[in-house]
């Protein structure tokens, strides 16, 4: 139709280079056929990346690495270079993003952990508010945490309370909860896991776990109905009397 595939851009990538960043991996044989483009194959941009260097980076994306890792399989076929990088960066490459990965869910752990100390935090505050006595100020007891944040101890305590509940889980209790969904073995081995993991991880466990609490609930409901029983034996000795 009259378009030139040897067109750059305003920073000097050719078609050559956003198919590689994007890992295009079917286009690309498609593209090294026109004519004068396979001539362009090692041509840097103006940040002196090659198309396999921009492959290579991209590694490091968690979208579209799968995607450029086809592409540069295709572009070491046909003798293409990295002047930047190396082969060996893949693996670095591949690290960072794994890398990462788990930095965001060590972060989303935190986080969790972070709303669980604010709304025991607010429950203390609340119970000091109706008249309990508070510590005296300068006189808070604290808890420091791994990263350096110091927590009351008031709010740390209810929080590794309930992480001890979910690390200490027997099988039964683990089959219970789960519905009957894993095997033998599997419970085992969970149960294992459970005594191994991190606070951040065993937040992040607990929160997707059903009915971690649920024996409180159970003990709270029971105490209701007997502190209403009892108010209704009383209101009724009351109207005997009268």
């Amino acid at each position: 139709m009259g378009a030139d595939p040897r067109v750059v851009d305003k920073r000097g990538n050719t078609l050559l280079h956003y198919c590689a960043g994007y890992g295009r991996s079917l286009f690309l044989p498609v593209l090294l056929k026109q004519e004068g483009v396979k001539e362009m194959l090692d041509q840097t941009n103006e940040d002196g990346q090659t198309p396999m260097d921009v492959a290579r980076v991209n590694l490091g994306q968690d979208k579209v690495a799968d995607e450029c890792r086809a592409v540069i399989v295709k572009l070491k076929e046909v003798g293409a270079v990295g002047k930047l990088t190396t082969e060996e960066d893949e693996a670095r490459f591949e690290e960072a993003r794994e890398k990462k990965k788990r930095d965001e869910q060590v972060k989303q752990a935190r986080s969790a952990l972070k709303a669980l100390a604010m709304a025991a935090q607010k429950k203390e505050e609340g119970a000091d508010a109706s008249g309990h006595a508070a510590a005296p100020q300068g006189q808070a007891e604290t808890e420091e945490e791994k990263d350096g944040n110091v927590l009351d101890r008031r709010v740390a305590s209810p929080i590794q309370e309930s992480l001890d509940r979910v690390k200490s889980l027997d099988i039964e209790s683990l089959r219970e909860r789960l519905g009957g969904q894993l095997s033998e073995e599997q419970l085992t081995k969970l149960t294992e896991r459970l005594e191994k993991m991190s606070p951040e991880d065993l937040a992040a466990y607990a929160a997707g776990l059903p009915s971690v609490h649920a024996e409180q609930k159970e003990a709270a409901k029971e105490a209701a109905n007997k502190d209403a029983v009892q108010a209704e034996e009383k209101r009724r000795q009351s109207v005997i009397v009268d």
